[in-house]
Order: C-alpha cells, then sequence, then structure tokens
C-alpha cells in the first residue's frame, strides 16, 4: 500500500518515527510531505533525512502553509492512503484531494478540548466535514479521541499514535549532580505561562534562600523573566536554548520538571523530564495530565495556579528523599511504553483498516 504524509515541518520527535515506516518496505510505502523546512519560532538541528521526502517550500516565516503544489506531489506518487496532521490550506488541498480521487483519508492530531475551545465556528465546521469524510483517526493521547468523539466520531475508528522521544538518550545510570531544585524548559511566551515558574521561584526563595533554578528556552518574556528574577536576588542560570541532543544533561543536573503551562495539547518536554527520573508538576489543561503524567505516582496535577499548593508539594519532594526517588523511579516506568516504535504501530494499524473498509 502507498502512504502519503503531509505534515508542517520536519521535527526531532515525528522523523524518527517516519524513518521506521520507511523502513516497512513491504507492508507500507511511505512517502512525507513536509509544508515548509521550518517555522519561525523552530530552531531545531534536524538530523539528515533519509526516508522518502519533499519539502513544498524554502518559505520558513509562515506558520499558515499554502502549497499548490502538494497536488503536483500527490498525483505523481497516486497513494492509496493521505494521512494529514492539521487544517492549513495545505492540509484541506490534500483532503479534498482524496474526495475527488476516493483515496482513503486519516487526520492525525494531538489536540484536545481544552486546546481547541477558543477555535471559531468556521475553524469547527471546517473539522465536522473533514472528521465526517474520513476512513479511520489517529490520535496521539486519549484526550485527542475525547475531542474527535465530541465530534461524532466512531471510537471503534480512533488509532494511538503517541508522542514519543528517544526515551534512551534521557535514561542514565550514573550518579547526578543535581545542582538545580527546579527546572523550566519551554519557549517564554504567555501560553507555556513563564511568569507563573517565576512567581513560584520567588516564593520558594523566600522560605529557601538556598533554592537555585534553571531555565531553559528563549521568547518575547524571557528578558523580563530574568530581570525579575535578578530583583529577587533568585540563585538561577539561564542555558537559553538547547538542541535536543545537548538537552539531557540539563535534566539530569535538575530535580524537579515545573510545567505551569496555560494549554498545550500534549507536552513532549514531559516525556524527556520522566525519561531522565524527574518528578513532573503540570497544570491539568496539559494533554500529559492524568494520562502521562499522574498525580502522586510521578509527580503532581493541579487543578490551578494556587502557589501555596505548589509550594506545599515541591517542599514535601525536597525534604522526603524517599517520596522522591519512589517518585522518580516511577517517572522512568510510567514513560517507557511512548516509544517511537509504538507510534509507527498505531499509523500502520490506521492504515490497514482504513484500507479494508468499503
Amino acid at each position: 500500500m502507498k502512504l502519503i504524509i503531509v505534515t508542517n515541518i520536519p521535527t526531532p520527535y515525528r522523523n524518527p518515527v517516519f524513518e521506521l515506516l520507511y523502513k516497512y518496505k513491504g507492508i507500507i510505502d511511505l512517502k512525507v510531505l513536509f509544508c515548509s523546512n521550518s517555522e519561525p519560532n523552530r530552531s531545531w538541528s534536524i538530523n539528515k533525512i533519509s526516508f522518502d521526502h519533499t519539502i513544498l517550500s524554502d518559505n520558513n516565516n509562515k506558520f499558515i502553509h499554502f502549497n499548490l503544489n502538494v497536488i503536483k506531489e500527490l498525483r505523481l506518487y497516486n497513494p492509496d492512503v493521505i494521512i494529514t496532521s492539521g487544517f492549513t490550506p495545505t492540509m484541506l488541498l490534500a483532503w479534498i484531494w482524496s474526495i475527488i480521487t476516493r483515496k482513503k483519508h486519516i487526520p492525525f492530531s494531538d489536540a484536545n478540548i481544552n486546546s481547541e475551545k477558543n477555535f471559531s465556528f468556521l475553524h469547527k465546521i471546517i473539522r465536522k466535514i473533514v472528521y465526517k469524510t474520513s476512513s479511520a483517526y489517529i490520535g496521539a493521547s486519549n484526550k485527542t479521541f475525547e475531542l474527535f468523539k465530541s465530534y461524532g466520531v466512531d471510537s471503534n475508528k480512533l488509532f494511538k499514535s503517541v508522542l514519543a522521544i528517544d526515551n534512551s538518550m534521557f535514561y542514565t545510570n550514573k550518579a547526578e549532580n543535581k545542582k538545580y531544585d527546579l527546572l523550566y524548559c519551554g519557549q517564554f511566551n504567555d501560553r507555556k505561562n513563564p511568569q507563573f515558574f517565576i512567581d513560584l521561584s520567588i516564593k520558594l526563595n523566600k522560605q529557601n534562600p538556598k533554592i537555585k533554578v534553571l531555565l531553559i528556552g528563549n521568547g518575547p518574556l524571557k528578558d523580563n523573566c530574568i530581570k525579575i528574577l535578578k530583583l529577587n536576588n533568585v540563585d538561577f542560570h539561564d542555558a537559553g536554548f538547547v538542541q535536543p541532543s545537548e538537552i539531557s544533561k540539563f535534566y539530569h543536573a535538575s530535580k524537579l520538571f515545573i510545567f505551569p503551562t496555560k494549554r498545550d495539547p500534549w507536552g513532549l518536554v514531559a516525556n524527556e523530564a520522566l525519561a531522565s527520573g524527574l518528578p513532573v508538576l503540570v497544570t491539568s489543561v496539559a494533554g500529559v495530565a492524568n494520562e502521562l503524567v499522574i498525580n502522586g505516582y510521578n509527580g503532581y496535577v493541579f487543578e490551578s495556579f494556587d502557589l501555596d499548593n505548589w509550594q506545599t508539594k515541591i517542599i514535601r519532594l525536597i525534604k522526603n528523599k524517599k517520596l522522591y526517588t519512589e517518585l522518580a523511579i516511577n517517572a522512568r516506568k510510567s514513560v517507557s511504553s511512548y516509544t517511537h516504535e509504538s507510534a509507527a504501530y498505531g499509523i500502520i494499524d490506521a492504515v490497514h483498516f482504513s484500507l479494508r473498509r468499503k
């Protein structure tokens, strides 16, 4: 069977899945169409791509992709199944082509009801039409399944392709020098909510002036966050943007991962932290919450931004070594099934199911 996947850009967490699918020749013949090389807020260093692919545009300054040449590529490859990973004009063109040519279409999503709650009526209508005309559905999480079902999708047509990292890159059995109590890793923008992390660090520092904080990432709020930490005499280190291949050493130097996002379809940074043996403290709106991060098992899930509540849990973990060790061991266990192989098999199952249907 011939499969085309239309997706935005190459990423270090999905490319390995495509590499695996490409090796399954005889089961699936794969080609990936990337709308662009990159996007404005991405600075990843991508390993050499060996699977069959085409990059439709060299314009890296857009989030909304409109590539008319996607039709030409679809005609040339003539796939049996098309997977699209969004609703940009390029993806919608691929979906329309599947309708016209009577090819099977499968939407892939990592979104959830919370991450799409502010979408317009038009956005929701488009999704409803696309979902109604698709033959199977690939979601990254149980929350994505709930989103699909909210549009009337049959639960028997749902297949999971988890978002995963290379867990082995983050595992270590060496003695770790954990210099930092709290780690923030992500973009410094309103959605990721670094201001709450800063407020939390200041509050903890007043109770324990020896607390140390590590910052990873860049963004429009970064300078102000650093200014506030300095004004409040919080001991911190700013690592800036770190490439995925180098980031594990920063996790190993930290005790707790703080993930105060206001809206995140999933949150792969939680995978990285857990694989490194860090308990994760996260808001309930993140996709990982209550699915990968389990309250009291490998971290804590918070329903609100109550600083006192967060502070209490953090102090408990820092002071109670037995509890910390238990959650750290559970952290590595919990992420062990989130692999690129599992993600690839989910796609294969969805494609096989799609082709069996009339």
